[in-house]
């Protein structure tokens, strides 16, 4: 097992940026570190000093929400950062939220050794996404030995013993070594000055135009997770080319329809655009299609004996003349690592013989954020111009069988 954590803290670098910081020098950046905030329009203060521009950035991320659970901070409590930065694995592990995070948390954690429980408030795990994605990734982690309980709150904890006993809202009590909190995150916008420049952020996050400037304030922008739009990477990547063309003089406005997403559980839960959920709650009459992509193309059998491949539905609306798709979901994959450092053609998965924990990967479906990857292509479509995107998920080692698509009528955008 430490080899495996050898090779993680290699992969994020020990959290050392100096690498990146030189990077930046090199080109002509001065890099101030220090706990920096507004003092004004066009002003920010740091160790002490002020610093002036004509455009002022504002990309201070977000922060783990934790949910408001008496005697959280009598016990052992780890966010996103301490769990995957952990040298040691606790025997039982009690996760607090059951979205992406906290889906990919208790596999490894699960296949590392420990007895982990998730609790979920709503009633479906990745409530964001289709049910139906909730529901299949439940019975993926439920058949690898781990318990999930949705539609509870944690609601109480206290110390017990060496470890800690949570309690939830229906008086059942949950005995655990330590407290995981994957309930989402939260946008950082305390304490960074923004009285200054007379903006009040909102209940989502820092209210930006879809120039991505800040509170329609000339020369102050926002991007990332801080803005609450989408708390992706490839959001803040897509943020600041919109901001980066903006100050360099030319208009460009964000469109956040089409956002692609991934979860790198086992299988994976991916998806692009709107749930029919969330069409039918914005009065788009939709029609769906769900396909089995294990029955219908062979690629998912070159990765697995048995393997698993279901797209949630994807959706398209409008009549005849007019459609669009709005969205589209899969379940299933896998990912397998590349050799170890210095070890071409190494396995961890074989490295980590009875654990099962295969190492994920960063998307690399979206190297150009969103609207600039995948296939862009003018056409026909009924007799209206349409703009097509079409991309397939990728990982280092699988491709995905399913399509995510979406595509919108231009001439009903005009």
């Amino acid at each position: 097992m430490k080899e495996l954590f050898d090779y993680r803290d290699y992969m994020i670098r020990n959290l050392d940026d100096s690498g990146q910081v030189e990077g930046y020098e090199k080109k002509g950046v001065t890099v101030v570190k220090g706990e920096g905030r507004l003092s004004g329009p066009g002003k920010v203060e740091v160790n002490g000093e002020t610093l002036e521009a004509e455009h002022v950035i504002v990309a201070t991320g977000s922060e783990p929400n934790v949910p408001p659970v008496e005697g959280l901070d009598e016990v052992t409590v780890w966010t996103n950062r301490e769990a995957t930065t952990t040298r040691e694995v606790p025997d039982r592990i009690l996760i607090i939220g059951g979205g992406p995070n906290g889906v990919e948390a208790s596999q490894w954690l699960s296949r590392f050794g420990s007895e982990v429980t998730i609790v979920q408030s709503p009633e479906s795990l990745m409530n964001r996404e289709d049910p139906e994605a909730g529901r299949l990734i439940k019975e993926a982690l439920e058949d690898e030995g781990i318990r999930v309980l949705t539609g509870r709150k944690a609601v109480k904890a206290r110390k017990e013993g060496e470890g800690a006993a949570v309690e939830l809202d229906d008086g059942a009590e949950i005995e655990t070594d330590v407290v995981v909190i994957a309930a989402g995150r939260k946008p950082r916008t305390e304490g960074i000055g923004l009285e200054t420049v007379g903006v009040e952020p909102t209940d989502k996050g820092l209210p930006i135009d879809n120039h991505c400037r800040l509170d329609g304030i000339p020369g102050l922008w926002a991007l990332g997770d801080v803005t609450g739009v989408a708390l992706f990477t490839h959001v803040a990547l897509y943020q600041g080319r919109i901001v980066a063309d903006n100050i360099l003089g030319k208009e460009r406005r964000a469109d956040y329809r089409g956002i692609p997403r991934v979860a790198f559980s086992d299988p994976e839960v991916a998806a692009c655009g709107l749930t029919g959920e969330r069409a039918r709650e914005e009065g788009i009459d939709i029609a769906a299609a769900t396909l089995d992509v294990t029955k219908a193309i062979a690629r998912p059998w070159t990765y697995e004996e048995d393997p698993r491949g279901t797209p949630v539905p994807r959706s398209r609306s409008g009549a005849r003349g007019s459609r669009r798709g709005v969205g589209g979901g899969a379940f299933g994959g896998r990912v397998d690592p590349p050799g170890l450092p210095g070890r071409p053609g190494a396995d961890l998965n074989r490295e980590a013989s009875g654990l099962g924990c295969p190492v994920p990967h960063l998307l690399r479906s979206l190297p150009g954020g969103i609207g600039e990857t995948g296939a862009l292509e003018q056409t026909n479509f009924n007799g209206g111009r349409d703009w097509i995107f079409a991309k397939q998920l990728r990982t280092s080692a699988w491709v995905s069988s399913a399509v995510t698509w979406a595509h919108k009528s231009w001439s009903e955008s005009r």
